[in-house]
């Protein structure tokens, strides 16, 4: 037996993001494989369907990132067109999404665009989304601006790109670089309408989020999350027109790190 060498290690390819599909009939997943001229890795989805057999189905090597709209359709997150490459490049703060058929041999088309980084989306019903996105604390309507004035405050920022001003701590985050002054805020998402509406007040940093018995829980804080050691439990009743969040119960000292449902119980985990 020949003994493994370091090149060896270039051909592996790592499985993650495994996700049934809602009914739990197929389940996606991603897998990555080193790409030395790029010295990262190419990304591509892959489905485990019905028949019980494996399809790739992305081959742009980019594809590192899905959700389950249904149990046929993924949404991807990707920058394709022209116009999304040169509005990343101006430094204007979106997410578009790709709607791909796992059931069909055509392309992925585009979905929808969301005005702001999204961290994290999930569905609530039929149409409605709950999103985790990025605002920075002294712009946090930025996703209602108009063109002309996202392109000021994209301006503002480049004439300021010789310094940075650190004001609090955490202001790094290992893979998202300066974080100072940013939250995560939660939005409700309408992808029939394309309707967009923040929920959070601009000072909370939200952290997770789990539908859970016709309600939505948060874990969460006065921003940045992780400035002391405890963490909220908040409530959204989305069915109710105009609720807002409600505080539930402060941990700690204790450094929460994720919400999940797991049968009839919500659980929180955590440090």
């Amino acid at each position: 037996m020949e003994q493994l060498k370091l090149k060896d290690f270039l051909d592996y390819q790592y499985l993650s993001a495994v996700r049934y599909s809602p009914k739990g009939t197929q389940a996606a997943f991603v897998c990555a494989k080193a790409d030395t001229e790029e010295n990262g890795y190419q990304r591509r989805l892959w489905l485990y369907g019905r028949d019980q057999k494996l399809h790739q189905l992305t081959d742009m090597g980019k594809e590192g990132s899905f959700l389950w709209e249904d149990d046929t359709h993924l949404l991807i997150p990707a920058v394709r067109t022209a116009a999304e490459k040169k509005r990343a490049e101006s430094g204007d703060q979106f997410t578009s999404y790709y709607r791909l058929d796992t059931e069909g041999p055509g392309e992925a088309l585009r979905a929808f665009t969301v005005p702001f980084a999204v961290r994290g989306m999930k569905k609530l019903e039929g149409t409605l989304w709950a999103v985790l996105g990025i605002i920075d604390e002294d712009t946090p309507d930025y996703y209602k601006m108009t063109e002309e004035e996202r392109a000021a405050v994209s301006k503002k920022k480049k004439e300021k790109a010789d310094y940075e001003v650190f004001d609090e701590t955490p202001f790094w985050a290992n893979g998202g670089g300066v974080t100072n002054g940013q939250r995560t805020a939660l939005f409700l998402l309408n992808t029939a309408s394309g309707e967009v509406t923040r929920v959070s007040e601009p000072t909370l940093d939200m952290l997770d989020f789990e539908p859970f018995h016709g309600k939505l829980y948060l874990l969460g804080g006065k921003g940045p999350v992780g400035l002391e050691n405890r963490i909220s439990l908040y409530a959204w009743d989305y069915l109710a027109p105009g609720a807002e969040l409600s505080l539930l119960q402060t941990y700690e000292p204790f450094y929460g790190q994720g919400l999940t449902a797991v049968g009839d119980s919500l659980l929180l985990f955590g440090t």
